[in-house]
């Protein structure tokens, strides 16, 4: 799974230098790749997140070592990440509706790092797990790119 989103965002890193170069192909591969990681941060972003594997995801806590709390936080923030990933590609492709996208993303990315912060602060036992670090990258990244696309 992690080189599969590794493809797709070298993929999207790709479309975007198509994109400010003004090359052909810029909007196809950006169709494809940003619709692309939207949809597996959609479907798969709380396993990443939390990295699991699929099959884990539907496991009980004791199972796989993560509590109902983590997993609603991964969730939440895995469907930002989607969000943030479509409004990036309505902004390229100048689509109808891409003002208002970005607004959910510029509400939802940074409550979801003040969330992951309140979450660390409140269970220490997570400092030193990856988790928190590996969410707060995700969203960081995100938000860069959709401040930059504004």
């Amino acid at each position: 799974m992690k080189k599969f989103e590794k493809v797709l965002v070298a993929l999207v890193g790709l479309s975007l230098i198509l994109h400010y170069l003004s090359a052909s192909g810029a909007a196809l591969t950006g169709i494809i790749g940003l619709g692309a990681l939207s949809l597996f941060y959609f479907f798969f972003g709380i396993a990443v997140l939390n990295d699991l594997k699929v099959k884990d995801i539907f496991k009980s806590k004791g199972k796989i070592g993560i509590g109902n709390k983590q997993k609603m936080l991964g969730l939440y923030v895995a469907y930002m990440l989607a969000a943030t990933c479509m409004a990036i590609l309505f902004k390229l492709s100048q689509w109808p509706g891409a003002s208002d996208m970005a607004n959910i993303s510029y509400f939802g990315l940074p409550l979801s790092i003040i969330l992951v912060y309140l979450f660390k602060r409140k269970e220490p036992e997570f400092n030193t797990s990856p988790y928190y670090t590996r969410i707060l990258a995700y969203a960081a990244f995100l938000a860069f790119l959709i401040i930059v696309m504004k």
